[in-house]
């Protein structure tokens, strides 16, 4: 809608005639707009661009008995319009927290039923981490499951691969593929490799799992984002074993001297890797101030925390000239009490047995 202003005027030539202006005010109804909309099971749909603006302009000469007079006559016609996007970027739809806790509670399961058909795999880190992929994909990320490699979508990067479970429960979730497929995890032929390998499942972004490497590749494509001018972000997972690698340290000098506010690194910090207790291999303390003094935005939240992880997430996209690390204080195992803070189950599946006792007691949970 906007409003419609017209302005004439009278003005005499001979000098012997007063002026005469009318101004009319009228309301206008007129709206141009472009909707993108998503399919379905990407959550909804955002109006990103709509408006108009118009003008007219007249001369008319009028003869009378008095002279000549002339009217200018001048139709000004303006649509005050505003760029509206529902922004929970892509994806759109908002969910409600007890969505995303649902959706987190069915993933766990699929978690477990994965690896106790595959034999093998990682409960631990792929337990401990699920809380924020569901977040991202089903809540802030820009994507579309229909079309993976859409220009625009925010991308997203597993570094600590081996954790992959939780990404492939994501997918197919989400509609990237049939969640049958779920069952095929680390057999041969299949396209779910127990490290994510984009050759074999082209809708990841990268294949990792050669720890410390994956940081690189998303400041890469952050960097990549700046360049051409794109709106997308970039969100990449880390671990805390991880960053006893000097390369996640090299990464996290170069993100904050190339500006790239749109790269947010959450690091899962569930204190356990390969062999036993972070502190005791190769402590990490104080973790956070190190990635202060390399300039980054830090923020420190509770990783099982919906509405912690959506306030974090939405102060990153809202930061300026810099990147952000995330800090998920998280429990390696969550969810399941026999896993719970325990190395051993960094890298062993369970059985048939331990697997039906972890989805009968994540079931049971609010």
């Amino acid at each position: 809608a906007g409003i419609c202003i017209g302005v004439r005027g009278a003005v005499s030539v001979d000098g012997s005639h007063p002026v005469a202006v009318n101004v009319n005010v009228n309301c206008v109804a007129r709206v141009i707009v472009d909707v993108n909309v998503a399919e379905a099971s990407a959550c909804g749909f955002r109006f990103h661009r709509f408006g108009v603006v118009g003008g007219l302009g007249g001369l008319d000469v009028l003869v009378t008995a008095a002279g000549f007079v002339i009217n200018l006559g001048f139709f000004f016609d303006v649509l005050l319009f505003q760029i509206l996007r529902l922004d929970k970027r892509w994806g759109e739809k908002t969910m409600e927290i007890s969505d995303l806790k649902a959706i987190a509670k069915e993933l766990r399961v699929d978690i477990i039923r994965m690896l106790v058909e595959a034999g093998s795999g990682h409960p631990g880190g792929s337990l401990s981490c699920i809380d924020m992929l569901v977040t991202l994909f089903f809540h802030k990320m820009r994507h579309r499951p229909h079309e993976p490699t859409w220009p625009d979508r925010d991308r997203f990067v597993l570094s600590k691969g081996h954790c992959v479970p939780a990404l492939y429960a994501v997918l197919a979730k989400a509609g990237y593929f049939a969640r049958e497929e779920l069952a095929t995890l680390r057999k041969l032929n299949s396209r779910l490799q127990g490290h994510p390998d984009r050759h074999r499942l082209p809708c990841l972004e990268t294949s990792t799992g050669s720890l410390g490497q994956g940081l690189s590749l998303a400041l890469g494509m952050a960097l990549a984002g700046k360049t051409a001018q794109k709106d997308y972000r970039v969100y990449c997972v880390i671990s805390d074993g991880e960053c006893q690698a000097g390369q996640v340290w090299e990464a996290s000098m170069a993100a904050p001297k190339f500006r790239l506010d749109n790269l947010c690194a959450l690091l899962d910090y569930n204190k356990i890797q390969l062999s036993g207790a972070v502190k005791n291999i190769m402590d990490l303390e104080p973790l956070l101030d190190k990635w202060r003094a390399f300039n980054w935005h830090t923020l420190e939240i509770d990783g099982h925390d919906f509405a912690a992880i959506i306030r974090a997430l939405d102060e990153a996209e809202k930061t300026k000239g810099r990147p952000t690390l995330i800090l998920c204080q998280t429990i390696k195992g969550n969810g399941v009490s026999f896993m719970e803070g325990k190395w051993e189950w960094h890298g062993k599946a369970p059985n048939r047995e331990e697997g039906e006792r972890a989805i009968q007691e994540i079931l049971a949970q609010s």
